[in-house]
């Protein structure tokens, strides 16, 4: 009986060690928007969003797509939905530049953009981050910046 007890009690303690939550400060990766500015690549259009990523999990996380959407004004002016290859260390913020071109501006806006340097707008930012895609997506991170954004940065 008392062989019984002993293991009882050990199973119970493995159990209860099993289900603790995971250590305070880790959790699902955290991504903000360091910066939009207005940009001409190529000769074409569009938005820099320069964002950062960081994770307190014990492994690299891979970053397997990445999401973005721009709206100027308040009218979507473009996104950009691309696979991604990046593998984000633990404990470190990792920085990252996109350039979402503006697929969705009358010409005369995307030339503005190209040849005024003093231009800003309203405008909006967001970044959605997939870790696991098609899984929880819980884990994958998001954020929104809303602000004035020129050739200059904010």
């Amino acid at each position: 009986m008392k062989k019984h007890l002993f293991l009882g009690l050990a199973l119970g303690v493995l159990l209860a060690s099993g289900c603790s939550s995971l250590p305070e400060g880790t959790g699902k990766p955290k991504v903000q928007v360091t910066s939009c500015r207005l940009a001409a690549v190529n000769q074409a259009a569009g938005v820099y969003v320069d964002y950062s990523v960081h994770h307190s999990l014990s492994k690299p996380l891979q970053l397997k797509r990445r999401s973005l959407e721009v709206s100027l004004n308040g009218r979507k002016a473009g996104s950009l939905d691309e696979e991604a290859d990046n593998l984000i260390s633990p404990n470190l913020e990792s920085s990252f530049s996109v350039f979402v071109p503006l697929n969705s501006q009358l010409r005369a806006g995307r030339d503005s953009i190209r040849y005024n340097r003093m231009l800003s707008a309203a405008g909006r930012c967001s970044v959605k981050l997939f870790f696991n895609p098609g899984g929880d997506d819980s884990f994958n991170p998001g954020t929104t910046y809303t602000g004035i954004i020129t050739h200059g940065g904010n």
